[in-house]
């Protein structure tokens, strides 16, 4: 059964060990920059003390408020994440479960599940939401990419199967209501990935997460793909790449690197290579 059955599709083979393990690496140093440099990152970075309203961290609250959260637009801040999202496979994927060749990016973050310490995820959906959400929910979608194989003890993203066949209208009704308990949930699935794969999520499938025991973090790669649209519900300021297809995304980061980028690059990685270099690379492979 597929993405329109279930509300829910795995794809194998989708990233390189490499390009997880490269990533890794440059969560581990965006991580540290942002423990030395809070202000430098403020526009990026969410440390897990702010989201504390609707999370229930474990533990002292004072020993991981430097703790990145969530990294919003990573593709802004490494050109390893740039090169991450023009990966070919990640725009069939999206054009497949569009049903539509004509694909442009909206967002991506990184979501940080810490060992031992980390909350849980209240079920939710992803239609509506108040950050980049057309008006309707067939018009994108969010493609999870685990860094970490995923098993229940690392904290799985857990779904609700076939949760997504409501009306729009319904589903906007049902998002002023208060969330579920996912724990005493018991329809739900542990989405259970191995390194490589990577799930396509339905806006409107019920899905969340529970408290990460394990003594590994987990990483996970959260992209927004979409049809082109001027019809919003809500549209927050995009990012430099937002409403893009991959060509204009490639074209865009040849010709205009984020000087942030560069900047951040420079303390991240002393390599002393180019950032237009890695694109063009990339784009020829």
């Amino acid at each position: 059964m597929s993405y329109r059955e279930l509300g829910y599709q795995v794809f194998n083979n989708v990233i390189s060990d490499n390009c997880r393990e490269s990533a890794k690496n440059e969560i581990n140093r965006i991580r540290n920059l942002f423990k030395q440099d809070k202000q430098l990152l403020s526009d990026y970075v969410v440390p897990l003390s702010e989201m504390s309203d609707y999370l229930s961290p474990l533990g002292d609250q004072q020993d991981i408020e430097e703790e990145p959260y969530l990294i919003g637009e990573p593709v802004e801040l490494s050109s390893t994440f740039a090169m991450l999202i023009i990966n070919p496979d990640l725009w069939d994927i999206a054009s497949a479960i569009l049903g539509d060749d004509e694909v442009v990016y909206h967002f991506s973050n990184v979501t940080r599940k810490l060992a031992n310490n980390d909350p849980s995820l209240s079920w939710h959906r992803d239609f509506p939401n108040q950050y980049i959400c057309p008006e309707h929910s067939d018009h994108f979608f969010r493609l999870l990419l685990p860094l970490e194989d995923i098993q229940p003890a690392h904290t799985c993203t857990r779904i609700i199967a076939n949760s997504h066949t409501l009306s729009d209208e319904r589903a906007i009704r049902e998002h002023k209501k208060q969330p579920l308990d996912v724990n005493n949930h018991e329809q739900s699935i542990s989405l259970e990935l191995k390194p490589g794969q990577a799930v396509a999520i339905h806006p409107k499938l019920i899905h969340g997460g529970q408290v990460n025991r394990s003594p590994l973090d987990r990483n996970l790669m959260v992209i927004q793909f979409g049809l082109p649209t001027h019809h919003w519900l809500y549209h927050e300021e995009p990012s430099m790449l937002t409403g893009l297809n991959q060509t204009e995304i490639l074209e865009m980061l040849d010709t205009n690197i984020n000087p942030l980028t560069r900047n951040l690059e420079s303390s991240l990685d002393q390599t002393g290579k180019s950032v237009t270099d890695s694109f063009k690379k990339a784009s020829q492979q």
